[in-house]
C-alpha cells in the first residue's frame, strides 16, 4: 500500500480480493492465482489510499459507503463499508512510497471492511496492486465486534524498496504510481518533508490553488516519475520551487488596466474548467478508461468534453460567477493567488456530481470509434484575418497581457498558447493570437509558455473530437477563425509519393465544405470560398503555395524532467523512433455550431484512398507543371465559384467511401450505416454550396 492523497483530488486506491474468505486458513498465503478464484463474495480490509472510494472505484469500477459518511453523489454497484481496525499488522514504507501491512504482533492498522465484494472485480485490483503484496487472511474489529477478512500484505522477510518501471500499456501499474506519488506532491504543497508517513486528508484551498498553479509541471513530474520512478525529495521540490505569477508588473501598466476585466474574466473560466476536469476524472475514471480506449490518446480528452458540457449547460451561471469576482476582488487590490483561490471555491459551488453522471452517460452514448488517431488545433481571435496594425481588439488587445495575467499557466489542458502575429508588434510587446493545440502534452520553456509541441492523438472519434472542438469555443468566448485537422497515419499509410496530391475536383469539394463560401469581404457582389479568396491559406511572395495539407514527423514525448532527475541537467534527450506521419488539413474555418464529424470522415476516406503528400506547394509546382496550372485555376475557381457538377461530387463522395472501407486493415472501422451516413451529410453539404453559390 501506499499514502494516501487528499480524498478531493487524488481518489486512488490499494487492496486486493482473491477468493473467499477462509477463516479456516488464518495467515497463510492463497496458493492459487487471479485464474483460480471462487466466485464467491470476499470481506476485504482497504488502508492506505485504498480507503478513498474514488481511488476504488477506479480500479474496479464499484463505489463504497462508509457508515455514517454522506452517500456518493453517482449511480452504480455500491458496496457497504465499516470503520475497522486491522489486527498484528503494522503500517511500513521501505521508501516513503509505497506502503506495505506487515505483520507485527500487537500492532493494528486503521482502515475500512468492505462487505462482499465480488470477486469479479479481484483482477482488476490485482492488476493494480502488483506482485509484491500477497493476499492473507486477518482479523478485524468494527464496532460490531471481530471480523475475518482478507487483506493484501507483505511478506516481512521479503520487504524492500521497490521501484518499478512502468510501460506505457501498464495502465493500473501507472495508476498506483501516479497516485503515490501525487501523495508526496501533496505533501510538499501542505508544508511537509516528502515523506507521507500514512494519509493526507483533504487539502485546504491555499494548497488546492498551489497546485492548480503547478498544473503543468505536476503533470510533467508524474510523467517523469514513469521513466525515472523515486524522484528524490530535492528534485520535487526544485521543479515545484518558484513564486506564482503576479499582477505587480502589469498594474502599473494603464492600458492592462483596460483590458483586466476580460483577462480576468478568463482566468476565473479557466480555474473552473480545471477545476471541473479534475473531478470529473476521478470521480469517473473507470468509466472514462473504456471511453478512452488505447493509452495513446490524450487522458484528458473525455474528461474535458464532459467539463466543457457541464460549463455549457450553467449557461448565464457562469458569465455571473466570472462577474461575481469581479465585485469580490479588486485587481489593483488582490493578486494572481487569490483570483485562483477565488476560482477553485466557485468551482466547488457550481460543481453538480449529476451534470457530470449525465456528461459521461453522454459521451459514452453517442462516441463512434475509429481507428486512425486525430488531433486538432484551434485559431482564435477578434480580428479578421490579414488586420494589421490598424485593427483592434476591444476585448484582449490581441492578447498582448496573456502571460502579464497568469493565464499562460492555467491554458495548458486544451493547450492553449499564443501564436505571435508578427505584422502586430510595437513597443509594447508582441500580439498575437490564441491556439488550443487539442492533444498538446506540452512543452515547458524557460518563460513557463507552454507550445503546441508535441501532440498526442486526442481520440479515434470523429463525433468526439467535433463535440471537444465546439464545446472548447463556448468556453473562451473569443471569435472562431481557423481549423487544422490532423491525421497521425501510421506507416502503412503514409504517402505513395512526394509528389502526390489530391485531385483538383477533390479539393474543391472540400474548399466547398470548409472553405467558407460566403459573400465578398470586400463587399463586392458575389460568393467567393473566403479562405482562399482572402489568402488566408494562400502565399505568393516569396514563394506561390495554398496550404491545404501538410506533413510532419511528430516530437516524441518530452522526458526532460526524467533526465534532469538524473543528473544530465541540458543533456538532450534522444528521441524515440516515431513510426507515424502526421497529415495536417489546415484549409477549414473554424465556426461555432458545427458539425466536424463528416469532414473528419472526408478527409479521413480521401487520405486512405488518394495517399497524398503536401498540398500545394512551391516545390511541388515547380516541379511539376501540371500543379501549377492546379494551383492558379483554384485560385481562379474560390474567387469566382462555380457550382460542383454532379460527376465531381460523386467522384469525391466515391473516393471518400471507397478510403473509408479500408481504415481498419482493409475492412471498415466504422459501422456501415454510420459511413453511410457521414457520406448523406456531404452529399448535402455540397448541395447547399451549390444552392449558395447558384443564388449570386
Amino acid at each position: 500500500m501506499y499514502a494516501e492523497t487528499g480524498a478531493q483530488e487524488t481518489g486512488f486506491v490499494a487492496g486486493h480480493l482473491l477468493g473467499p474468505s477462509r477463516a479456516s486458513c488464518t495467515r497463510c498465503v492463497f496458493p492459487y492465482s487471479i485464474g483460480d478464484m471462487s466466485h464467491d463474495a470476499v470481506n476485504l480490509f482497504v488502508y492506505g489510499s485504498l480507503k478513498n472510494p474514488a481511488t476504488f472505484r477506479a480500479v474496479t469500477g464499484w463505489s463504497f459507503h462508509p457508515a455514517g459518511a454522506t452517500p456518493p453523489a453517482r449511480e452504480g454497484p455500491t458496496l457497504a463499508a465499516a470503520p475497522a481496525r486491522l489486527l498484528d499488522f503494522e503500517l511500513v514504507s521501505p521508501d516513503d512510497l509505497y506502503f506495505y501491512a506487515v505483520e507485527r504482533p500487537e500492532r493494528t492498522i486503521d482502515g475500512f471492511v468492505l462487505f462482499d465484494v465480488p470477486a469479479a472485480a479481484a483482477g482488476e485490483l490485482a492488476d493494480y496492486e502488483g506482485p509484491h503484496y500477497q493476499l492473507r487472511t486477518a482479523t478485524a474489529k468494527t464496532a460490531d465486534g471481530d471480523v475475518p477478512v482478507s487483506v493484501f500484505a507483505a511478506p516481512a522477510n521479503r520487504l524492500r524498496a521497490t521501484l518499478p518501471v512502468y510501460s506505457p500499456g501498464d495502465r493500473r501499474r501507472r495508476l498506483k504510481a501516479e497516485v503515490a506519488f501525487r501523495a508526496r506532491i501533496d505533501h510538499f504543497f501542505a508544508g511537509g518533508d516528502g515523506s507521507t508517513g500514512g494519509e493526507l486528508k483533504a487539502q485546504p484551498v491555499k494548497v488546492r490553488a498551489a497546485r492548480e498553479i503547478k498544473g503543468a509541471t505536476i503533470r510533467d513530474l508524474v510523467r517523469a516519475h514513469y521513466h525515472a520512478p523515486g524522484l528524490s525529495e530535492f528534485f520535487i521540490r526544485q521543479a515545484l520551487a518558484g513564486r506564482p505569477p503576479g499582477f505587480g508588473a502589469i498594474r502599473s501598466d494603464n492600458e492592462a488596466s483596460l483590458f483586466a476585466e476580460s483577462y480576468l474574466g478568463l482566468l476565473v473560466r479557466l480555474v473552473i474548467f480545471n477545476q471541473f476536469e479534475r473531478r470529473v476524472f476521478e470521480q469517473y475514471r473507470y468509466e472514462i478508461d473504456r471511453i478512452r480506449g488505447s493509452d495513446r490518446f490524450f487522458e484528458p480528452a473525455v474528461s474535458s468534453l464532459a467539463a466543457l458540457r457541464m460549463l455549457r449547460g450553467l449557461g448565464p451561471a457562469l458569465t455571473a460567477v466570472a462577474g461575481d469576482a469581479m465585485t469580490e476582488l479588486d485587481f489593483h487590490r488582490n493578486d494572481f493567488f487569490e483570483f485562483v483561490e477565488w476560482s477553485i471555491l466557485a468551482a466547488d459551488h457550481l460543481f453538480d456530481p449529476a451534470a457530470a453522471r449525465d456528461a459521461i452517460g453522454w459521451i459514452a452514448a453517442n462516441r463512434t470509434g475509429g481507428l486512425i488517431p486525430l488531433s486538432a488545433d484551434l485559431e482564435l481571435s477578434n480580428l479578421p484575418h490579414g488586420i494589421g496594425e490598424g485593427g483592434f481588439d476591444p476585448a484582449y488587445d490581441s492578447f498582448r497581457f496573456f502571460r502579464g495575467f497568469g493565464l499562460n499557466v492555467l491554458a495548458w489542458k486544451l493547450g492553449g498558447h499564443i501564436r505571435p502575429r508578427p505584422a502586430i508588434v510595437d513597443q509594447t510587446g508582441q500580439r498575437g493570437v490564441l491556439v488550443l493545440s487539442l492533444g498538446s502534452i506540452g512543452r515547458r520553456t524557460a518563460r513557463g509558455d507552454s507550445t503546441a509541441d508535441p501532440v498526442e492523438p486526442v481520440t479515434a472519434d470523429p463525433w468526439l473530437l467535433s463535440q471537444l472542438i465546439g464545446h472548447a469555443l463556448g468556453l473562451y468566448e473569443i471569435q472562431p477563425h481557423a481549423l487544422a485537422l490532423t491525421l497521425h497515419l501510421p506507416h502503412r499509410l503514409r504517402p505513395r509519393s512526394d509528389r502526390a496530391t489530391l485531385p483538383e475536383p477533390a479539393i474543391r469539394c472540400l474548399l466547398a465544405l470548409g472553405g467558407d463560401a460566403g459573400p465578398n469581404a470586400t463587399g463586392q457582389p458575389g460568393v467567393t470560398v473566403r479562405r482562399v479568396s482572402q489568402r488566408e491559406i494562400v502565399s505568393l511572395v516569396p514563394t506561390r503555395g495554398l496550404d491545404l495539407m501538410r506533413l510532419a514527423r511528430p516530437t516524441p514525448p518530452p522526458v526532460r524532467l526524467a533526465a534532469l532527475a538524473h543528473g544530465r541537467l541540458g543533456e538532450p534527450t534522444p528521441p524515440a523512433r516515431m513510426r507515424c506521419t502526421l497529415a495536417g488539413y489546415r484549409f477549414c474555418r473554424l465556426a461555432p455550431q458545427t458539425d466536424y464529424a463528416p469532414m473528419i470522415f472526408a478527409l479521413k476516406g480521401l487520405q486512405l484512398h488518394y495517399r497524398p503528400a503536401d498540398m500545394l506547394t512551391s516545390k511541388q509546382m515547380q516541379a511539376d507543371p501540371v500543379t501549377e496550372r492546379m494551383f492558379s485555376s483554384l485560385l481562379e475557381w474560390s474567387d469566382c465559384p462555380a457550382p460542383i457538377s454532379p460527376a465531381a461530387a460523386t467522384e469525391f463522395l466515391d473516393a471518400v467511401q471507397a478510403g473509408l472501407a479500408t481504415e481498419r486493415h482493409g475492412r471498415p472501422a466504422h459501422p456501415r450505416e454510420q459511413i453511410a451516413a457521414a457520406i448523406s451529410q456531404l452529399e448535402t453539404g455540397l448541395r447547399e454550396f451549390n444552392n449558395k453559390v447558384g443564388s449570386r
